[in-house]
């Protein structure tokens, strides 16, 4: 993954933000790096999955980054039915 840009989000007691990420994933070939089989550019990714540090500011990154895997694996899962 290549983080162009990070917004931690906030946590304000009962409330709170996710964090947003910008940045490009690419899928390679594990054998030959230099094949790149997908591109997938995120702008301002925020899905939410609750984690249980989301009140901490590396809690909330840290679950972008896992929504950004999930996502993605479903895309692929769905993409090769």
């Amino acid at each position: 993954m290549d983080t162009k840009w990070v917004y931690p989000g906030w946590h304000g007691g009962m409330v709170g933000m996710t964090a947003e990420i910008t940045g490009t994933v690419k899928l390679i070939e594990t054998d030959n790096p230099s094949k790149v089989l997908a591109v997938v550019e995120l702008n301002k990714f925020d899905k939410y999955v609750n984690n249980k540090e989301f009140v901490m500011e590396y809690g909330r990154i840290a679950a972008a980054y896992e929504a950004i895997g999930k996502y993605i694996a479903k895309d692929i899962k769905r993409a090769v039915k």
